[in-house]
């Protein structure tokens, strides 16, 4: 038989079986060669065998007494091979061998373990050699482990079979080596990591989340950006650095109060609009208590920035906060949230084993930097022609400057020279002539003397160098299994740039958590703060305000004129009638007997925190937490007026307690699962908040005997006050979270609250919130067609938030008379049982990526959110008994865009620069109001005597600022030039022929809004090996405001404003309106300059030439620091780390505002309210240096 050969000369059976034992071992091959994708954190084991099963389609066998198929394993391989996963999951040398055959995975027990046990030591470096401080050295699959000292090193005792030694630090590639019994000595060097770690942000109700998986705008700000904030408030360290935030400062005094909003205005209810504050998931009390409702101009009982209570937060004691902007990010919170949370992360003990100390020292230097242009060129004096009618002796020229009236046998001439003073800046030409001035005056001798006639620093001395000096130390430890604790005490002493003002704070806080196993976790977190002050300033055009009396002091006298005055008993003198003249004028009070004798105290004490428990019932399956919350504030604040004070001759003193608590006790009911591809966390939660709130004042208004501050020193009775709340609200809330390949994701969360200051049936209101986010860089798999894109993520939300309101606003209730015993006062309003909440809906969109290994990033989120069924009151007629009734009315609309970059233009082994950029812009509109009311006023109680309103009539933004000024043209006016040539005069000044002066409208007008048009921030970081560059700056568009502090200086002749014309007169740009109704153009010489600038254009009743842009470009911070290198601080025995910094807080501010702060707020009871300025204390730069030390 022959056979049929193969051309190479094989046989045609063998080579049959060639083939086929070719294509098993092919097959075989191509088992082992099968990729899979497995991302799992802390899975059972099993869940993972049994995801390679579905996509491998090979099945495992084993026996469960040689694998725990419930071990806890973590996995992260994208189309990896299988081989790579199987030895991730057994790893040789761990007791399982593993095979594949006839598509199965078969574990079996392995070889016999090698036993070590001795005592090993070693080194662990970077890749620069540098000693790596804290890295965690363990000893796998046991509980054995250390971690590194100053220098690296560490000493460890093993004891277990074949143990494979990890090495673990942040940021670096983790380093696995197997111990030999022979070897003991080990030298590590651990490298950069190149894999990128998720970022997370803590969310509502203090749920830490991957920032990816977030379908709203939340922005995060780290603890040394706030650590390093110089200023009283530590909130101002935030401005510039944050997308859509919006920081309303009082230039009030020290640590002054910020109120903070995100994205607009929304309420009608001007205290509505603010951010709620969270620390560690527990709302706390962040706004202000103040000892008046009055106003800041010229109020006799003026309001005192105490400062708001998220001030009372130490930034040194904060891990992060997280800006959650829209209603969707915070609807967990409910009502509270409806405009944005600030959610606070405090810090906890450290990670690794062992016990860490912390020590940092800081003295900050605070000097007033901006001032108003005050002018030099022309001194004390009234040169108002109907002045010097009566003061030109000669009858041609006027008479010399004279402080005082000096009689003919001490004059200089031998003629008797009349006193010719004025507070006004309108005198003579400064050009070395000799005049009586105030010091001229010895009043040992009684003699006069001529000195230099001159403009006096009657204004700038008054205000000293403040210095803040601040000394924490922060001691945290762990014992490296789960258990941490963390001890940290601050003390503060400020004295501010007022003489005698300043305050004193100390702050305790303590965090621990323990964790002992798997089962159950418990911490708890309480802060004690104590802040004490002597003595805090009244800002404002108030007579209890140094301000106003400096404003008014006459330029012919020095501040030191007024220190020698008050400081040798001059004013009691003349109150007794012994003295001669009072250097302030008779209806002010000087401005050191202000600052040293009219005493404004507080005596705060506040603890609060929260004590938690957390139950795993199933570990990493289902959890329970509970938490307790509390926020406990009480000051006792005092305020004495001695005798001959203005407004209380007799003296005053007033006693004032505030006592804020708040409990909070919640509890969370989590389950997580992972199925295959999908991941669901679905939670139900509670929450029962109890608020009780008081504010007893008692004031005796005059005193029986001369400056003995006590209440029982009465003259007459006692006034009374007391205001005593309380406010419960339960809730329930649920939400559900899902994902798809760590690539789509969604959230769906409801809250419902009942409300005890709604009625039964208008109390329970239900809010839903839905959001989403899909990552279409993973979705397209970029990672393979387009590498250079980390990042692209598009998300969206959607939420309906309710909102409750004040307490007893459902049925009317009396109130105790101030001036009959036992009487009681009719409400002047009429209240509503059926109210019903208001009601904010809001959407949003928004667009991630990052490049480039995040070397370029950008954020941009589109929002809309509308406010209606706003409780408000409105006016009503008098024959109903009251003037207004609590009403549902009113709707509110804003919307906006934010964008937010960061770059990193340089990043090398020695070098990186990092630049962040935010910008944002917001419109803001009152859609319509009740029926019957045509618009809405915002600040009552600031309106410069009936002169400044800002009001909001449907359709305009929610604050425009209206008031008189230049009477104009109307529209179609116009007149001929001397060419014949027809000329369009519309909207142009109308002037006086007669005088040359404007003519002032008596009709208010629209002069703009109070808002900007947008604001942007950047910081900028340079490092370069450990010497650091870091700067801040903020900038803001458009927006109005009314500056009080601009007019009264001007209109005296105190500015550069008033220099023009003086004294040869000028031509106002203008026209001059004829009998006939026709006009012409303005060539009048104004006939007196003094009273043109006095009476017309720089008047304050001339609220148009007062109001100015509020544009500004600030330089908020420069900070320089230095951080000794690793490897002196190891060879040092004590350090782990040095590091010395000096700082310093605007720096320059460019602005078209011409007084002080363009950012400034004015204070109106406990609120602060924009657009109008009333009398600020200047803006200070800070500068200063910090030391810190750690152990």
């Amino acid at each position: 038989m022959n056979l049929f050969r193969l051309p190479c000369g094989i046989p045609w059976g063998g080579a049959r079986r060639l083939v086929l034992t070719l294509a098993c071992l092919f097959a075989l091959s191509g088992l082992s060669a099968q990729n899979v994708t497995l991302r799992f954190e802390r899975a059972k084991l099993k869940t993972v065998m049994d995801e390679i099963t579905r996509q491998c389609d090979l099945s495992f066998a084993y026996s469960r007494e040689v694998v725990d198929a419930d071990r806890i394993v973590s996995i992260d391989l994208k189309d990896a091979p299988i081989d790579a996963a199987l030895q991730s999951l057994f790893p040789s040398g761990n007791g399982i061998d593993y095979a594949i055959k006839n598509r199965k995975i078969l574990l079996s027990a392995g070889k016999q373990a090698v036993r070590v046990d001795s005592v090993i030591k070693g080194r662990v470096v970077d890749d620069k050699g540098q000693p790596v401080v804290g890295a965690t050295v363990v000893v796998v699959g046991t509980t054995q482990g250390t971690t590194t000292g100053l220098d690296g090193e560490f000493s460890l005792r093993v004891a277990a079979d074949d143990p494979v030694l990890k090495v673990d630090f942040l940021g670096y590639e983790p380093q696995e080596l197997r111990i030999l019994p022979s070897q003991t000595t080990f030298d590590i060097t651990l490298v950069p990591s190149s894999k990128e770690i998720d970022a997370v942000v803590v969310t509502a109700l203090g749920i830490t989340r991957k920032e990816k998986s977030l379908g709203y705008a939340v922005s995060k700000v780290s603890s040394e950006e706030l650590a390093n904030t110089a200023g009283g408030n530590w909130l101002s360290g935030m401005a510039g650095k944050v997308a859509g935030l919006n920081l309303d400062q009082s230039s009030a005094g020290p640590g002054g109060s910020i109120r903070v909003t995100l994205r607009g205005e929304g309420s009608l209810s001007h205290d509505n609009n603010s951010a709620l504050f969270v620390v560690d998931g527990v709302p706390i009390n962040s706004g202000m208590s103040s000892n008046t409702t009055s106003g800041s101009y010229d109020a006799v009982d003026a309001p005192i920035d105490y400062g708001n209570g998220a001030g009372d937060i130490n930034p040194d004691d904060v891990e992060s906060v997280s800006v959650l902007k829209g209603p969707a990010a915070t609807a967990l919170y409910g009502s509270r949230a409806a405009n944005g949370a600030i959610v606070i992360t405090t810090k906890s003990g450290r990670k690794q084993k062992g016990i860490g100390i912390t020590f940092s020292t800081g003295i900050t230097w605070e000097k007033p930097g901006f001032w108003p242009d005050f002018q030099y060129e022309y001194g004390a004096g009234d040169y108002r022609k109907s002045t010097l009618a009566s003061h030109m002796s000669n009858g041609i020229t006027p008479d010399e400057y004279s402080f005082y009236t000096v009689p003919a046998e001490q004059s200089y001439n031998g003629e008797k020279i009349s006193s010719f003073h004025s507070r006004y800046q309108f005198g003579e030409k400064v050009e070395g002539q000799l005049r009586y001035m105030y010091r001229s005056y010895d009043r040992a001798s009684g003699t006069y003397t001529r000195v230099p006639y001159e403009v006096c620093d009657w204004y700038k001395g008054f205000f000293d160098t403040g210095v803040t000096y601040t000394n924490s130390v922060a001691v945290d430890a762990s014992d490296g299994h789960g258990s941490q604790l963390r001890v940290s005490v601050k003390d503060a002493r400020t004295d501010w740039i007022v003489p005698n003002t300043g305050y004193d704070v100390q702050t305790f806080s303590v965090s621990a958590l323990s964790k002992r196993n798997k089962y159950i976790e418990a911490g708890v977190k309480l802060t004690y703060y104590r802040k004490d002050s002597d003595n805090l300033p009244i800002s404002g055009y108030s007579n209890s305000s140094p301000l106003k009396s400096l404003i008014w002091q006459p330029t012919s006298a020095s501040v030191d004129d007024l220190y020698n005055e008050w400081s040798s008993g001059l004013i009691r003198d003349y109150y007794a009638g012994v003295g001669g003249i009072k250097l302030c004028d008779s209806s002010l009070d000087n401005p050191y007997f202000v600052a040293y004798e009219q005493l404004n105290t507080m005596d705060r004490d506040r603890i609060y925190g929260n004590m938690s428990v957390t139950g795993h019932i199933i570990p990493e399956q289902l959890s329970l937490t509970l938490r307790a919350g509390v926020d406990f504030s009480n000051d006792f604040r005092t305020q004495q007026k001695p005798q001959y004070s203005h407004s209380y001759t007799n003296g005053m003193y007033r006693e004032q307690t505030v006592r804020n608590v708040e409990f909070n006790t919640d509890f969370l009911l989590s389950w997580r699962r992972t199925f295959g591809d999908f991941y669901l966390n679905a939670s139900l939660g509670g929450n029962a908040m109890l608020s009780n709130n008081s504010n007893v004042s008692l004031l005796a208004n005059q005193l029986d005997e001369p400056n003995v501050f006590i209440l029982q020193n009465v003259s007459g009775q006692l006034d009374v006050r007391a205001t005593r709340t309380k406010k419960a609200i339960n809730s329930f809330y649920g939400f559900l979270s899902m994902s798809w390949r760590d690539m789509i994701f969604i959230d769906v969360t409801g809250r419902n609250d009942w409300s005890s200051t709604l009625a039964p049936g208008y109390n329970s209101y239900f809010y839903p919130s839905f959001s989403g986010s899909v990552l279409l860089d993973q979705v397209f798999d970029f990672a393979e067609r387009a590498p250079w894109v980390d990042l692209l993520k598009v998300r969206g939300s959607w939420a309906n938030v309710g909102n409750d309101t004040d307490p007893y606003n459902l049925l009317a209730t009396y109130a105790n008379s101030p001036n009959f015993t036992g009487a009681y006062l009719l409400p002047s309003e009429t209240l509503n049982y059926y109210i019903k909440p208001e009601n904010v809906e809001s959407w949003e969109v928004g667009l991630e990526a990052s490049f480039f290994k995040k070397r370029l990033a950008f954020d941009v989120a589109y929002y809309f959110s509308e406010t209606t069924d706003q409780i408000i009151n409105v006016p009503s007629d008098w024959a109903t008994g009251a003037s207004s009734i609590l009403i549902n009315a009113g709707c509110v609309r804003n919307k906006g865009v934010e964008v937010a970059a960061n770059f990193v233009p340089v990043a090398t082994k020695d070098w990186r620069w990092s630049i962040n950029l935010n910008w944002s812009k917001n419109w803001n509109k009152l859609v319509e109001l009740a029926d019957g009311v045509e618009m809405w006023q915002l600040n009552a109680k600031n309106t410069v005597g009936s002169r400044v309103f800002v009001y909001a009539y449907p359709g305009t933004e929610l604050g425009r600022i209206y008031g008189v000024g230049y009477e104009r043209a109307p529209e179609g006016a116009f007149y001929y030039d001397e060419a014949g040539r027809k000329v369009d005069c519309g909207g142009e000044v109308v002037v006086n022929a007669a005088t040359g002066n404007p003519v002032l409208g008596t009709e208010v007008k629209d002069l703009g809004s109070i808002y900007p048009q947008w604001k942007a921030g950047m910081t900028s970081s340079l490092r370069y090996k450990n010497l650091s560059l870091n700067m801040t700056f903020a900038a803001s568009y458009g927006g109005r405001a009314y500056s009080l502090t601009n007019a009264i200086l001007a209109y005296m002749g105190k500015t550069t404003a008033s220099l023009p014309g003086r004294y040869d007169g000028l031509v106002h740009p203008g026209v001059n309106r004829n009998e006939d109704g026709t006009y012409a153009p303005n060539r009048t010489v104004t006939t007196d300059i003094v009273e043109y600038y006095n009476l017309y254009t720089l008047n304050r009743n001339n609220v148009e030439a007062n109001t100015f842009d509020t544009s500004y470009l600030k330089m908020k911070e420069l900070r320089i620091e230095y951080s000794l290198p690793k490897r002196i601080c190891s060879k040092l025995k004590v350090f782990q780390n040095i590091t010395l910094g000096v700082y310093a807080t605007n720096l320059f501010c460019i602005t078209n505002w011409p007084q002080f702060d363009p950012e400034v707020a004015s204070l109106s009871g406990s609120s602060l309210y924009r657009g109008v300025e009333t009398g600020g204390f200047p803006m200070t730069r800070n500068y200063g240096f910090s030391l810190k030390l750690g152990f």
